[in-house]
């Protein structure tokens, strides 16, 4: 009797090809070329190991994120002929398939662009308001909300900005073509990237949000229910799937086209808000960056709906104060950064539209004169020495940061976001990703608030991508994650490199003391020495009386309170560009290997291309564009 194996191999393969895909761990495509070392200083050696941060130093070119495979995804771009621009862009979609639970295509983003001819745009790629989402209906949601948790669901998602400002920033600035940013995240979609202890801890953190969506759970959860371990190989073929369709149907299919009535169909069966309509409305913008001074430096932020103003306006009023106090070691040292922060974020966030937008009155002479004669240090400020006026409550957490620079004198800093961590848990599909849920960020009770629901609005943030410019060159790229936390951890690390004359990973690592925000109205401390038990105490008798102070070893989830500053510095005196990673969270800064030839390109058995749906001689790899922009 003779059997016709033929009909029974391909089950076989679609049964056991996942199984040796994403559990036991496929060689991981060969990077570009091997890291060049990192470094750390002997001070830093005194720091708790959690605070010890390592940088990375080249004359060619740097990517930090907070993510191992996105820094590489950077770093080739750079090193097959791309500028700052298209590394940005390659490490923000990378960060979408490695950290999905902080960002991706379903989110927003912000882009601050500094070319090296002295042009600086703000890239705003905001998520919208739908058309249809009714303030009453959201607000009754939110009543029943739990105090400390977010929106979630259909209803809590807004049109997702991510893909729209990406592209315009690859389309206006960039060099390389869609499908050669996008190729390093399908490939680390298809074989996987290692997830670190920051990460793990993270997604323990929000396991029950995860397990009540079947399909994520699916994705990140050992069989639907328990968090993998440290160094797990993390896959996502469906989100592979789905780059592969965005690059050969091209962005307009996920605005105008059949991935938007996808959506749309999935959003009427689950009574969200979002239409085609929305979708085809939705457009990212070219800002001008908000613009301040700072011991004689330009510092360049992101404007209105960013929180851009309150870097400028802290640092404007940190700079009415003599230096010697920053670069000293007292309480008063820590006094003034948390007030300067506090008037700061004040000014930005009022609940009431202000006679003047934040982004004009930032870097008001007269104005930060008037802020900074308020602070006293022998006791704090009360609330109504603050503002006068009610502040905004409103407040979305869950960001990424990515900070690259060039060969050529291009900088980019860029930050993105879902809204709150997996956004609003909410998916269409095996598209691979979650949708936000920045309709929190509205308010939906009093029309006569700044941030009251309206068709196409952007949701107000604290994201804050900045870039501090010396002599008209670049000397600092930098953002960070941490909701409200953002901008306080911001001019922190720049007073450190600025004030205090710190090497970056010493500015980056340095113990931080923050201003909680509007919503949290306590400051938090990293207990390590310069700053002591006696420093904390006297901050307490000065009427800072709710206090969070990390110990160390602290645990991976708590140091997230503290910000996650990704930086570059590049040196005037010669040029060598220095990338640190924060290492509260474990981030990542790759250099660009001068010696690096392109990736040799990833060779798929055919089966895969079966399981994949991959069209019929479709390399892994897209090839690179045929043509080439001069933008570097």
């Amino acid at each position: 009797m003779s059997h016709d194996y033929r009909s029974v191999v391909p089950a076989l393969l679609i049964v056991v090809l996942p199984i040796i895909a994403c559990t036991s761990a496929p060689p991981t495509p060969p990077p570009v070329s091997a890291a060049p070392p990192t470094r750390t200083t002997e001070r830093q050696q005194a720091l708790p190991e959690q605070l010890r941060a390592l940088e990375v130093t080249s004359r060619s070119g740097v990517v930090v994120t907070r993510n191992t495979a996105a820094s590489w995804a950077g770093t080739r771009m750079l090193e097959t002929g791309g500028n700052a621009v298209d590394a940005a862009v390659a490490a923000a979609f990378a960060l979408g398939v490695a950290e999905p639970g902080s960002c991706g295509i379903g989110g927003q983003t912000y882009i601050l662009i500094r070319m090296s001819d002295g042009r600086a745009v703000a890239i705003d790629g905001s998520a919208r308001a739908p058309l249809r989402a009714s303030a009453e209906e959201l607000e009754r949601l939110r009543e029943v909300v739990p105090p400390g948790r977010y929106l979630e669901g259909y209803k809590a998602i807004a049109t997702p900005g991510t893909l729209a400002g990406l592209a315009l920033a690859l389309r206006a600035y960039g060099t390389k073509s869609l499908a050669e940013v996008v190729a390093p995240s399908i490939e680390i979609a298809e074989f996987g990237s290692a997830w670190s202890a920051a990460l793990h801890a993270f997604i323990h953190n929000y396991r029950t949000k995860v397990q009540s969506s079947p399909y994520l759970s699916r994705l990140f959860l050992k069989d639907s229910i328990e968090v993998w371990d440290v160094d797990h190989v993390y896959c996502n073929p469906d989100l592979a799937c789905f780059l592969r369709r965005l690059v050969a149907s091209g962005v307009e299919d996920f605005y105008r086209g059949s991935i938007a009535a996808e959506i749309e169909n999935d959003m009427v069966e689950n009574g969200g808000w979002l239409r085609r309509a929305d979708f085809s409305l939705l457009e990212a913008k070219v800002r001008e960056p908000v613009r301040g001074r700072y011991r004689g430096l330009e510092v360049l932020s992101f404007p209105f709906p960013g929180g851009g103003a309150t870097v400028v306006e802290s640092l404007g009023i940190l700079d009415r104060f003599d230096p010697g106090v920053l670069r000293g070691r007292s309480v008063d040292r820590l006094h003034l950064i948390i007030e300067a922060g506090r008037l700061a974020i004040a000014d930005n966030f009022p609940f009431r539209r202000p006679p003047r937008l934040p982004d004009t009155v930032a870097a008001d002479a007269a104005h930060l004169d008037t802020r900074a004669a308020l602070i006293r240090f022998d006791r704090a400020l009360t609330r109504s020495e603050v503002s006068v006026d009610p502040l905004s409550t409103l407040d979305v957490g869950g960001t990424a940061q990515v900070s690259t620079a060039d060969r050529f004198g291009n900088v980019v800093s860029l930050t993105q976001t879902l809204g709150a961590s997996f956004g609003g848990g909410a998916t269409t599909g095996d598209f691979g990703f979650a949708f936000n849920n920045m309709l929190h960020g509205f308010e939906f009770k009093n029309p006569r608030a700044w941030a009251y629901l309206a068709p196409l609005q952007p949701p107000m943030t604290n994201m804050a991508p900045t870039i501090v410019v010396k002599d008209g060159m670049p000397l600092l790229v930098l953002g960070s994650a941490g909701s409200a936390h953002i901008a306080p951890a911001i001019v922190t690390a720049i007073v450190g490199v600025v004030d205090q004359g710190l090497p970056l990973c010493e500015a980056i690592a340095a113990p931080r003391v923050l201003w909680g925000g509007n919503t949290d109205d306590q400051i938090y401390i990293e207990m390590v020495d310069p700053i002591t038990q006696e420093q904390a105490d006297a901050l307490q008798g000065r009427g800072f009386t709710k206090q969070t102070r990390l110990q160390f070893p602290a645990s991976a989830y708590d140091l997230t309170d503290f910000g996650s500053v990704n930086a570059i510095f590049i040196d005037p005196a010669d040029g060598t560009i220095v990338g640190v990673g924060d290492p509260r969270r474990q981030c990542v800064a790759r250099a660009m290997d001068e010696s690096a030839a392109a990736a040799p390109p990833v060779v798929l058995p055919e089966c895969w291309r079966t399981l994949y749906a991959l069209p019929a001689g479709a390399p892994p790899t897209p090839p690179p564009s045929s043509e080439r922009r001069d933008r570097r």
